[in-house]
């Protein structure tokens, strides 16, 4: 995440959701190297959790897109805990 955007997220986040925010980042990801994708999604987690002081939780993602939810699965499951899917979706 570049600097002047971890500054700004917590001003950003006043004014939208975290399920906005991961919504809009969806859009962004699918066009993203596939390790630049994954480093972004876990620094935007990561910083979140800070300005939230909230832990990752799968009602966050309500917004994102399914097969964006299984990409990011292993993911997210990898480096917070949290299964987007159920296990039958995976």
């Amino acid at each position: 995440m570049r600097e002047k955007d971890h500054q700004d997220l917590a001003s950003i986040i006043t004014i939208t959701t975290k399920e906005r925010i991961l919504e809009r980042f969806a859009v962004l990801w699918e066009h993203q190297d596939l390790f630049i994708g994954e480093e972004a999604l876990v620094n935007i987690l990561d910083e979140l959790q800070l300005v939230l002081v909230s832990r990752v939780q799968a009602e966050w993602f309500l917004r994102v897109p399914q097969q964006i939810c299984r990409a990011w699965n292993s993911i997210v499951s990898e480096n917070f805990h949290v299964a987007l899917l159920p296990s039958s979706q995976r």
